[in-house]
């Protein structure tokens, strides 16, 4: 089970080494998911669906399947039959079932056709084959999370090659024809923006390596009052800003900050002084957007934009997009980029799962 590479992985071992150990065939794995929460089933015996059908994810109250995580303790049911209806969920029959915890990733459950036919014994085994799936789930997202770090850093180191010799060259370049003369000025302008462009890419690569990694503390965030800070903080006048709806997202501040930052940083360097910013909610699934009415993004494939160094701008760094999804992802939120209904460029953010049941 330590060598399964990825979550989903882990739990198809620990429901083969279920059945294979413990002898009970309906066995599954349902892991925890937010927004809404639910426990989405990832892994199950084929007996399984032979007997109560295709799989489901449960919300939250719908299942006792809940009180195991809840509690953070196993929960045995020696009759299925005995459940109340209104935390049965697709459950029936005589048989029982037994339901471990696995930490606050998801749950267990091993049952059979039998009414009280889980013993003492093969709790105790269950409750140790919970535990090792629960230890190979942590080191599976340590190794996700090291492989993605990894990426960063490589995706860091090429930014850092070829674009920062640019600006580098240019201002040497031009510096060598400044000897204190009337008509320096325009070397010296030439070199004042190329140091600009290099302040801009070293903010844009520390948030680049900063703002990779998983969201830390989250809790609810009113969008447009975040938004609004973004903007009196960064005395962006060159734009007026709209907040029509008011959003409530489960969101990292500091890291919501930083999408807000750069989005409204790129609306004001792509348009013409007077752009419109506007941010709300969107209409047909959880999540929200942000939109201006400048010239929109210039792009066929609208994926490409959030790619690192995607721009057609030569004073761009083209790390802003880039951020805004890696910031987006580390939150668990899907990023759409498209075209705002006066043409210009907006970026939705869906923050509810694209499935549902």
């Amino acid at each position: 089970m330590m060598n399964a590479e990825s979550a989903t992985a882990v739990a198809r071992v620990a429901a083969e080494a279920a059945e294979a150990v413990l002898g009970l065939d309906l066995n599954s794995i349902r892991l925890y998911e937010s927004g809404p929460p639910r426990l989405v089933p990832v892994a199950y015996a084929d007996a399984v669906v032979d007997v109560a059908g295709e799989r489901t994810p449960y919300r939250r109250g719908e299942s006792v399947h809940w009180e195991a995580l809840d509690a953070g303790e196993s929960r045995l049911y020696r009759r299925v039959s005995e459940i109340p209806e209104e935390r049965a969920a697709d459950l029936s029959g005589e048989g029982s079932m037994l339901v471990c915890p696995l930490g606050d990733r998801g749950v267990l459950a091993l049952g059979t056709l039998a009414a009280d036919a889980i013993d003492d014994e093969a709790v105790a085994l269950a409750e140790v084959l919970a535990a090792n799936t629960e230890a190979a789930l942590e080191r599976a997202e340590r190794e996700r999370q090291l492989e993605r770090k990894s990426e960063r850093l490589d995706r860091f180191a090429g930014v850092v090659a070829h674009e920062f010799r640019n600006p580098v060259t240019i201002a040497a370049g031009h510096l060598e024809y400044v000897d204190g003369a009337a008509d320096d000025e325009p070397h010296l302008s030439a070199t004042r923006r190329a140091v600009s462009r290099m302040d801009r890419l070293i903010d844009s690569l520390l948030d680049m390596v900063r703002e990779g990694s998983a969201a830390g503390t989250t809790e609810p965030v009113a969008v447009d009052a975040a938004v609004r800070e973004v903007y009196e903080a960064e005395a962006v006048t060159a734009a007026a800003l709209r907040c029509p709806d008011r959003v409530t997202v489960e969101a990292d501040l500091d890291r919501l900050r930083t999408i807000f930052e750069n989005l409204l940083g790129n609306a004001v360097a792509h348009a013409d002084e007077g752009v419109t910013i506007t941010v709300g909610a969107l209409d047909d699934r959880a999540g929200f957007y942000v939109a201006d009415d400048g010239p929109g993004f210039d792009a066929a494939d609208p994926d490409r934009l959030f790619e690192y160094g995607a721009t057609a701008d030569a004073e761009a760094t083209g790390l802003g997009l880039a951020i805004v999804r890696d910031v987006a992802e580390a939150h668990g939120w899907r990023v759409r980029a498209t075209t705002a209904d006066g043409g210009g460029a907006r970026v939705e953010f869906h923050t509810a799962p694209e499935r549902e049941e």
